[in-house]
């Protein structure tokens, strides 16, 4: 039978974009996607664990997700006495998770069929963004490294600023970024010796992550050129070249696809 007779447009988007553990970034459109294609099925995920509480401690936590769908799953649970907490729920397929509390977050990788168990202490969530948690369960070595990861680096927040930037320049603070982030990565794999799925996360993580940011130039200055029509002025050039640079040009969004996936696809990001 022909590949095309198999799958519809938006099931080979999906296998074209959604190669993420970090879906943060599903629901009924999902679960229904899930059911009409038989490639995919829906397996129960459990991501359990326990807060060492202080007498200011929040009692609640997040969990942040997403399976087929753009649009991120959010799931909260209230700790109970013990700080105990658990969520339950289905997955399609292999992604990354935020687990957030108070003022940290655990960036987890889990497959369907997967149990994890997560101790942490609440002062830690109080003053880092990364703390220390104890991962265990029947697949923790991948998460393990994201934390590591994440301590190893230590990275200043980026976001490129679009005003008064030409294209190029814009285009370079984010090619010197992705350099800068695939040295460290380098780096860390030399010396901590991840699991390859943490590599191949990894890899992708920093360049789409990174990408994502020329949809907010062209959103910047598309802006600006409807501020400058009602002004009866002609719009940024900017815009018009950027819509001509071999990454934008390509560039095909796809609500099916999770973040940081949803923007890019591959051949749209040989240029960085």
């Amino acid at each position: 039978m022909p590949f095309k007779t198999i799958f519809s447009p938006l099931k080979v988007a999906l296998l074209l974009f959604e190669t993420s553990f970090f879906g943060l970034f599903g629901g009924t459109d999902s679960w229904a996607f899930a059911k009409e294609a038989p490639d995919f099925k829906a397996e129960r995920v459990v991501i359990s664990g326990q807060v060492k509480l202080a007498g200011n401690s929040s009692r609640v936590i997040s969990l942040i997700y997403a399976q087929l769908t753009a649009t991120p799953t959010r799931l909260t649970s209230i700790l109970d006495s013990s700080g105990r907490f658990q969520f339950d729920f289905e997955i399609v397929r292999a992604r990354d998770m935020t687990l957030r509390y108070d003022k940290g977050v655990v960036e987890l990788y889990v497959n369907p069929l997967d149990s994890l168990y997560i101790r942490l202490t609440s002062a830690d969530f109080q003053k880092t963004r990364y703390p220390s948690v104890i991962l265990s369960g029947n697949h923790p070595e991948t998460s393990r490294d994201m934390l590591r990861y994440h301590q190893y680096t230590n990275l200043e927040s980026f976001r490129p600023n679009p005003k008064d930037k030409s294209t190029e320049a814009y285009l370079s603070d984010i090619k010197k970024r992705i350099f800068s982030e695939d040295s460290l990565l380098v780096a860390f794999n030399r010396t901590h010796h991840p699991t390859q799925e943490f590599s191949n996360w990894a890899k992708k993580d920093i360049r789409y992550r990174n990408a994502n940011y020329l949809v907010d130039f062209e959103a910047f200055h598309s802006f600006q050129k409807i501020l400058l029509r009602r002004h009866h002025k002609n719009a940024p050039e900017s815009v018009s070249r950027l819509r001509n640079q071999p990454p934008v040009r390509q560039l095909k969004p796809d609500r099916c696809c999770p973040k940081p996936y949803r923007n890019f696809n591959e051949k749209a990001l040989k240029e960085l």
